[in-house]
């Protein structure tokens, strides 16, 4: 039976809930925090969150808040809003970048790539200054991202291609593609035969054509 070796493999299905963990501001008295690229993000949009309950030590009232609070705020500054995506894009790379090393066959990983890489075009977008549409295909978000001037430099080659046909030809313009395994339509997924390393190649590829792009290459690698 599944273990959950994670767990220590201590887990069993009779075991209780902890319902408390299903509200944020439960979580803000046991100091924890996720971890961004290695970054702690307790300090991440600070400055935004100055006064908001997710920047507090320690809550006296817990039970108080956990109905308040739901683990969202608003009024995040320009720089706050580009460094949560300039962090959250690390991160999945660095994701990524461990599950094709443990996982090269899983479509769990080609999901967390691709997701890597369209969190990439995204903050490259907003660096311009610009907003992206809400969109999720690879295809439009490259070349929404890529000036038609840097395409034609020889490192940037066929990036926006490669992306516009792995839209077309592998997803079949179904952006959920490896996060579920049927479609609207009566479509099913049928990538039964494909290398998920090759694909994990020029995803990983095209993410460090994209890290050197915005100068983050010191950071990616910290």
């Amino acid at each position: 039976m599944l273990a959950f070796s994670s767990f220590d493999g201590k887990l069993r299905y009779t075991d209780k809930l902890q319902l408390d963990g299903a509200f944020s501001a439960a979580h803000i008295n046991y100091g924890m925090s996720p971890e961004f690229n290695g970054l702690d993000g307790k300090w991440l949009a600070r400055d935004s969150r100055s006064n908001s309950i997710s920047m507090a030590d320690k809550l006296e009232d817990v039970f108080a808040e956990c109905l308040k609070f739901d683990g969202t705020e608003e009024g995040c500054s320009e720089s706050d809003r580009l460094g949560l995506w300039e962090n959250y894009w690390l991160e999945y790379t660095r994701a990524f970048d461990l599950l094709a090393a443990q996982m090269p066959r899983s479509v769990v990983t080609a999901y967390v790539g691709r997701h890597a890489l369209e969190l990439g075009f995204k903050y490259i977008i907003l660096k311009r200054g610009e907003k992206f549409q809400l969109v999720h295909e690879l295809g439009k978000l490259s070349r929404m991202a890529i000036p038609e001037s840097v395409n034609q430099d020889p490192y940037f080659d066929e990036v926006v291609g490669f992306c516009e046909r792995y839209s077309q030809h592998i997803e079949g313009g179904k952006v959920e593609y490896f996060r579920f395994p049927d479609y609207g339509g009566e479509r099913f997924f049928a990538g039964n035969r494909l290398d998920i390393n090759w694909l994990s190649y020029n995803f990983a590829l095209i993410l460090l054509k994209l890290i050197h792009y915005v100068g983050l290459d010191e950071r990616a690698s910290s």
